[in-house]
């Protein structure tokens, strides 16, 4: 496990929201939520689930441990430890990743992760979502929330390609109002009997919200999105799984 960590007191999908849930039923989560906004697309290197590199010498602006509570008796601490980073791609384009480690197996992760219409039962800010196939396409029609004192929402449709044999699902904007660009991946690999659950985002917000704003609330949220999914696929309470 990671040694010492920061708390997230600013601080997926994500994010979640970190973004990457869509749902049609309610949730009792008081979490958080992210913004999204629209703009010309650009032409960009899209997501895949091989590994990829950026253009451009990005600047680093977070690299570091967060610890995120947890009420699992296997943690001592009351802590789980998120690594998370965040580079800056130009302009308001940023890159934000995090990963947890997760003492489970692959499958049960897989299954987790993928139980798309039951996020909001799990991960904070994820209050509705729609799972749609359109001629063999999957899309997720994701509704987070963005401020509960104002009653503040955010909805995104994404594409969602799952690669099963890498273990890898990516997902990109379709529609949403708050980011131009909102495009990234899951990733799952395993290490010493544990899973490492990976998520890397690239998001571009409209400059309706300011920078730091932004940046604040995503800081939050993926830690927050990977302690949910590590915690869900430890105690199942909300997607079962059978070990085959």
């Amino acid at each position: 496990m990671l040694a010492s960590c920061k708390h997230a007191a600013f601080a997926p999908s994500s994010l979640f929201t970190p973004r990457f849930a869509h749902f049609s039923q309610k949730t009792t989560h008081a979490s958080p939520q992210i913004r999204l906004h629209q703009a010309p697309r650009r032409p960009r290197p899209a997501f895949t689930c091989a590994a990829s590199d950026t253009p451009t010498q990005p600047r680093v602006i977070l690299d570091q441990k967060v610890c995120v509570q947890s009420d699992l008796p296997l943690d001592k601490t009351r802590q789980v430890h998120i690594a998370l980073k965040a580079e800056d791609l130009g302009g308001r384009r940023r890159r934000v990743s995090g990963s947890v480690r997760v003492e489970s197996t692959i499958d049960r992760v897989w299954h987790v992760i993928t139980s798309y219409a039951k996020m909001h039962l799990y991960i904070p800010n994820i209050v509705e979502s729609t799972v749609q196939h359109r001629n063999n396409v999957l899309y997720l029609d994701q509704i987070g929330v963005i401020s509960r004192k104002l009653a503040l929402k955010t909805r995104m449709l994404m594409r969602v390609t799952e690669d099963l044999a890498q273990r890898c699902i990516t997902f990109s904007r379709v529609e949403g109002r708050d980011f131009s660009e909102f495009e990234g991946r899951y990733f799952l690999t395993e290490d010493e009997g544990q899973v490492i659950v990976s998520y890397d985002l690239v998001a571009v917000p409209f400059p309706l919200f300011p920078m730091w704003m932004v940046e604040r609330k995503t800081f939050k949220e993926v830690p927050r999105m990977l302690a949910a999914i590590r915690e869900e696929a430890i105690v199942g309470k909300h997607v079962p799984f059978e070990e085959s």
